[in-house]
């Protein structure tokens, strides 16, 4: 990730956070915890998905659900014939 990717998504989380107070559908306290929540299961989130244990079980699982739908295609061709 850029610092300007960074910089841009703060820039508009911080807009959305000021609106939200500005047009009175939160207060200041409610935007400032769900800020708080949002960031700690973001960060957790990303910790949990960018471990290499993880990455591999994706990747095992996406192998196997491509086998099973090869798998399906052939039946379904043996079937039309």
């Amino acid at each position: 990730h850029t610092g300007f990717t960074i910089g841009i998504s703060l820039f508009i989380a911080v807009g959305c956070a000021y609106s939200r107070v500005y047009l009175e559908y939160h207060t200041a306290m409610q935007v400032w915890a769900g800020s708080i929540i949002g960031t700690l299961l973001g960060t957790i989130w990303y910790g949990l998905f960018e471990t290499e244990a993880v990455r591999k079980l994706l990747i095992s699982l996406d192998t196997t659900l491509n086998e099973l739908e090869r798998a399906r295609k052939v039946m379904l061709l043996c079937l039309e014939e």
